[in-house]
């Protein structure tokens, strides 16, 4: 759960950087801040008393994974360095999908600059915090389609965009996937003649 807040601090940390766009000043004008403070408020009292309620129950299985979900501060106590480097992947993660942003808009025939791709990847990594579906599928694409919507007023080819990146995503766990379980299968699966 902590590794969840602080991708989101850090997203939206970065986020500061374009707060005075002038499309993200149009965008700002438009969110109902009271609701996304109750939305806030309502989800850590959920995860609050869900943790209590986890707590009360230790002898469930259920209730002690949740609760090793919940408690990552071991993680960072146990060596400062840890949250530095949590912070570093983050950032790095951000960038990086950033720049597939912007080789997939151009892909998709439509050129944008580094700092809309910039804008894009940190908007849309908050597609992370909020992954409902397995990968974050559909919901990642509904934030840059939103997204492209509000920079270029055309939805259409943020979806396009997601689609290749996410296709290109596929295809590359297909092929480290095919090798991931080759060298497992060798190292732990198959026998050697020697053991038979």
């Amino acid at each position: 759960m902590l590794i969840y807040i602080l991708v989101t601090v850090v997203t939206l940390l970065m986020s500061l950087f374009f707060i005075f766009d002038d499309k993200m000043m149009a965008f700002y004008n438009k969110i109902n801040f009271p609701y996304v403070i109750l939305f806030c408020l309502f989800a850590a009292v959920l995860v609050f008393i869900s943790y209590k309620i986890a707590k009360s129950n230790r002898e469930n299985k259920l209730s002690q994974y949740y609760i090793l979900f919940v408690s990552n501060r071991k993680l960072i106590n146990k060596n400062k360095m840890n949250l530095f480097y949590t912070v570093l992947t983050i950032i790095s993660g951000i960038t990086l999908f950033s720049v597939r942003m912007y080789i997939s808009f151009g892909i998709a025939g439509s050129e944008i600059s580094i700092y809309h791709a910039f804008l894009i990847g940190i908007i849309a990594n908050l597609s992370f915090f909020l992954s409902f579906t397995p990968g974050g599928l559909g919901v990642k694409e509904g934030f840059v389609a939103g997204i492209s919507y509000l920079l270029f007023a055309d939805a259409g080819i943020g979806v396009v965009a997601s689609l290749i990146d996410r296709a290109v995503n596929l295809l590359l766990t297909l092929i480290t996937g095919i090798f991931s379980i080759k060298i497992l299968d060798k190292r732990f699966f198959s026998k050697n003649p020697e053991e038979k």
